[in-house]
């Protein structure tokens, strides 16, 4: 089980048990307070970035990222309703999402002939904290539907996997890129969501909830600290500032024999965001 799946479960745990010792028994549908909790999928984002050869030794070609799957998204929300059609709603949740960088390919034709592939995955936790504006519309007496938008600030970590990769040669002793360092950093940015969704009342006061938004979160400065020093023979040289979040070096650690620095420049996880959940009213 991953780090990023078990501290999921303990937040989880520790909000619902939170929301059971201060929710009220006697829930009434008319109050103007409102706990949400939501699990959904996240869609979208993207990594910019490409690897360099420092010493510009070697041949090299990049291709484009897979498309991101899905990550995982959970929110907490208290609401605080001005009047029958217009609320407040302050979030708190939790951003999990893995998305793939560029591929690359070097070719060695100097030395020896090789050719080395490699493509690595950004892993990202995320938390945001919301302010929303929620505009109802009672469709029924059980039934309404919502307009929403806001802002928020996001902050958290992203931080990339040892990648995969392979070599192929017609030379059995040619080891070459060995991995050194993986890195992460702490980020943080102002992101944007609006969207809708439906509230579904099913008595005393509980309420399922159904939601879409359209999120646009973006984040472009990294201050990226080592997480993972392999066996290294001569410190990395060229490094590209703090953005650098995957260094390698020829095994042997012959500088000019090139090396591989892997900076991003924008970690973006803007998209769709599918949800559903439940309102206690108190």
């Amino acid at each position: 089980m991953c780090k990023g799946t078990r501290n999921m479960k303990k937040f989880t745990l520790l909000i619902f048990v939170g929301v059971l010792l201060f929710t009220p028994f006697h829930l009434r549908a008319d109050d103007k307070l409102a706990v949400k909790m939501s699990f959904g999928l996240a869609y979208g984002g993207k990594v910019e970035g490409q690897a360099l050869s420092t010493t510009g030794f070697f041949g090299y070609q990049a291709a484009e990222p897979e498309k991101a799957g899905s990550g995982m998204d959970f929110s907490l929300e208290f609401t605080y309703q001005l009047n029958p059609t217009f609320g407040l709603a302050l979030g708190f949740g939790f951003i999990n999402k893995s998305m793939k960088g560029h591929s690359g390919v070097f070719t060695d034709d100097q030395v020896m002939l090789a050719t080395f592939w490699y493509e690595p995955e950004f892993a990202s936790e995320i938390y945001p904290i919301t302010i929303s504006g929620v505009f109802t519309l009672p469709l029924s007496e059980s039934f309404d539907f919502n307009l929403l938008g806001g802002v928020g600030y996001y902050f958290g970590n992203v931080e990339v996997r040892e990648p995969n990769r392979s070599v192929i040669t017609d030379n059995p002793d040619y080891f070459w890129y060995h991995f050194t360092w993986i890195m992460k950093s702490n980020v943080n940015t102002i992101g944007y969501h609006a969207g809708g969704g439906f509230d579904i009342a099913v008595g005393g006061g509980l309420i399922i909830t159904l939601e879409a938004l359209y999120r646009s979160v973006s984040f472009s400065n990294f201050d990226t600290s080592v997480i993972q020093e392999l066996l290294t023979y001569n410190p990395p040289q060229g490094l590209w500032g703090n953005s650098t979040f995957l260094y390698a070096e020829q095994k042997g650690g012959e500088v000019d024999m090139g090396d591989l620095d892997y900076p991003i420049t924008n970690v973006n996880l803007t998209g769709f965001v599918f949800k559903a959940g439940f309102k206690l009213r108190f």
